[in-house]
């Protein structure tokens, strides 16, 4: 699973102890986080593009020792934004054991909600219907 996902479905409390890590390990806010519109551009079959509308986004920027770590979510995610750039402010920096740790932890987030997600599709397996056995022949 990719980082930004992990980070977009973790629970509150590992959000907090991401944001406690970082604190305590001097990722410094620059700028944000800030809620924006950004124009959404699609293109339709014929290669002509046009403006689909528009997002809801919210963005941050970080510094992590001489590193600067940017990030742009869709919705309104203040403090997930400000851990996406710090992600990407240390995984540019030289803090190897940093990146080990973060990279380890976001592992066994990810572990924990491929467990909750097989969970909930055993759960809803139960609900199907099969709708060839209820007709009568």
């Amino acid at each position: 699973m990719e980082i930004q996902r992990i980070l977009e479905e973790m629970d509150e409390a590992s959000v907090k102890t991401l944001k406690d890590v970082m604190l305590a390990e001097g990722v410094d806010l620059l700028k944000g986080p800030e809620t924006g519109l950004l124009m959404v551009v699609a293109q339709d079959p014929f290669e002509i593009h046009f403006f689909l509308g528009e997002v809801l986004v919210t963005e941050a920027e970080v510094r992590y020792g001489d590193q600067r770590g940017y990030a742009m979510t869709i919705g309104q995610q203040d403090e997930r934004t400000i851990l996406m750039a710090g992600m990407d402010a240390i995984f540019k920096s030289d803090n190897v054991d940093l990146q080990e740790w973060l990279r380890g932890f976001l592992d066994e987030r990810a572990q924990e909600m491929n467990v909750q997600k097989e969970r909930e599709k055993q759960l809803i397996a139960r609900t199907k219907v099969s709708f060839e056995t209820m007709v009568q022949r």
